[in-house]
């Protein structure tokens, strides 16, 4: 509710515009009188226009595919609307959306472009075993190319050493140099069966 005041003397269109809906009256101001107004809000149906940089885009409502940007959604309900894009060679986009039932809510949205860099790990002793994002790489001295740009796990293990596990950043469009040195897990027995006693 809303009392307005200093009101000139006359007929006047009086509208309320919210989120979700409209509602418009037409009343007379008098002198020296109180003039009310009751306005019904029409609850209506809201509008998405979404576009993207680069266009073609698909977009998922809920987990349903919507169609591709630029693109048009009609017959929204009033509110927080959740959507995602994705397109080969770019970040996947995650994002929500207020949609009104007034008018058509328009939202843009520049996708971030997949970059990659290359991972070189040299490794002591030379036969362990190379793990990156826990999944095996190789054995001894490796190269991973084309590896995602940002943060990575990489695990080093080899039986009868103590593993070595870690983070490392992986730089757009250079080379990571990672060196990993393990040491001999001492409470495991020597071929003897007997445990390493210096």
């Amino acid at each position: 509710p809303s009392l307005l005041s200093d009101i000139p003397v006359g007929f006047h269109q009086v509208e309320v515009t919210t989120l979700c809906g409209r509602a418009a009256s037409e009343v007379e101001v008098r002198e020296n009188r109180v003039t009310r107004a009751e306005l019904e809000m029409e609850l209506g149906l809201g509008e998405l226009r979404l576009s993207s940089m680069p266009g073609n885009v698909q977009v998922s409502i809920d987990g349903e595919v919507a169609g591709n940007t630029p693109i048009i959604i009609r017959d929204l309900a009033c509110g927080i609307l959740g959507f995602s894009l994705s397109a080969e060679g770019y970040v996947e986009h995650s994002s929500t959306v207020e949609v009104g039932g007034a008018e058509a809510t328009r939202h843009h949205v520049v996708l971030t472009p997949l970059t990659y860099g290359e991972l070189v790990v040299h490794v002591t002793p030379m036969d362990s075993d190379v793990w990156v994002d826990d999944a095996f790489v190789a054995t001894g001295p490796v190269t991973v190319e084309s590896l995602l740009a940002g943060e990575h796990s990489y695990s080093i293990r080899r039986e009868g050493y103590l593993t070595d596990n870690g983070q490392v950043e992986i730089s757009t469009d250079s080379v990571t140099n990672l060196d990993v040195v393990i040491l001999p897990d001492e409470s495991v027995p020597d071929e003897l069966g007997q445990p390493d006693v210096p």
